[in-house]
């Protein structure tokens, strides 16, 4: 099954970096292949897993606003609770009052 998580409407500039997602998916997954080769827009960075659920794959939208994932339900709650965490925008002031 295919799970999705999305930021829609750009979200204010939120996006995820491609190296910080890799490196979290390498610390979660040890067997890892890392395909950098463009298939599509939805397609821009693939990583091929092995779990003991299975062969799955996650695959990252180019602009680092959406995040696919082919693999089982436990993997794809985690990918999502990962993706969301690493938000790639400069972090905002905070105004004291």
């Amino acid at each position: 099954m295919t799970f999705v998580v999305v930021v829609e409407g750009e979200a204010g500039g939120w996006h995820v970096d491609r190296g910080a997602l890799t490196e979290v998916v390498r610390a979660r997954w040890t067997e890892v292949e890392i395909d950098a080769s463009v298939r599509s827009a939805a397609r821009s960075l693939t990583w091929s897993l092995g779990s003991a659920n299975g062969p799955g794959e996650l695959y990252l939208h180019e602009d680092g606003t959406c995040l696919y994932m082919d693999v089982g339900e436990g993997g794809a709650i985690w990918s999502a609770i990962a993706f969301r965490r690493l938000d790639a925008r400069p972090p905002r002031p905070r105004v004291l009052r």
